[in-house]
């Protein structure tokens, strides 16, 4: 869930798991394809760590009780125990964090309109969509490993859509590369498919590449 990044790290921000080096084409990393939160205040910058903790324990299982999805109420009771005992409201802290999330989802979801059509370089891990022999040509860019696959999708502006005419060689999920090339903010639907079924994945941007490059630092 987005609140999460904020209740359990503080940090508002989708980092970048692969370091950016220098090159010709304007250096990106993930968090650059994501809108700035400069002016967004911190509502938990009170708690500690493990009040933040707690807060997140009840936010989640209000959440899956509205989903009709199991809910923990046990540790509930005992996350609102401790925010009581030091003196908290939980229910206005829980409003609060209703807030934080509706705007870090509406976040997810909002292109850097200011890339469109740049020629950039940026790291990333493959899931590959189309084949051309052993080659793929067109796949997903993500910023972690892991992205995808039996776990709920990074956001929508954390995931690009790569074509390559040349297509590229993997050794399997999760090769790690530099792509280089032209981005759009072009938001698309793909489906992945899976040993054990499919998923549909909100894409947000579209890249022509010129060069898919093994991962090296």
């Amino acid at each position: 869930m987005a609140i999460k990044t904020l209740l359990l790290t503080c940090i508002i921000a989708f980092g970048l798991v692969l370091p950016v080096e220098g090159h010709a084409a304007e250096r990106v990393g993930w968090e650059d394809l994501t809108p700035p939160l400069d002016d967004f205040v911190d509502p938990f910058a009170h708690l500690t760590d493990e009040q933040r903790y707690d807060l997140f324990d009840v936010f989640e299982a209000d959440a899956y009780k509205k989903a009709g999805a199991f809910a923990d109420e046990e540790q509930e009771q005992i996350a609102r125990a401790n925010l009581e005992e030091a003196g908290f409201d939980v229910d206005a802290l829980l409003v609060q964090a209703r807030e934080v999330d509706r705007q870090l989802k509406v976040r997810e979801e909002t292109l850097v309109e200011s890339l469109d059509g740049k020629e950039i370089r940026i790291p990333g891990y493959i899931l590959p969509l189309e084949y051309d022999g052993d080659k793929t040509t067109e796949f997903l860019l993500v910023p972690y490993v892991g992205a995808c696959i039996h776990t709920p999708p990074p956001p929508t502006n954390q995931i690009v859509d790569v074509v390559t005419k040349d297509g590229f060689v993997v050794d399997g999920l999760f090769t790690a590369v530099w792509v280089t090339g032209r981005i759009s903010t072009k938001p698309s639907e793909q489906n992945l498919s899976f040993v054990d079924g499919a998923a549909d994945v909100s894409v947000g941007y579209a890249m022509e590449a010129t060069s898919v490059e093994p991962y090296s630092e």
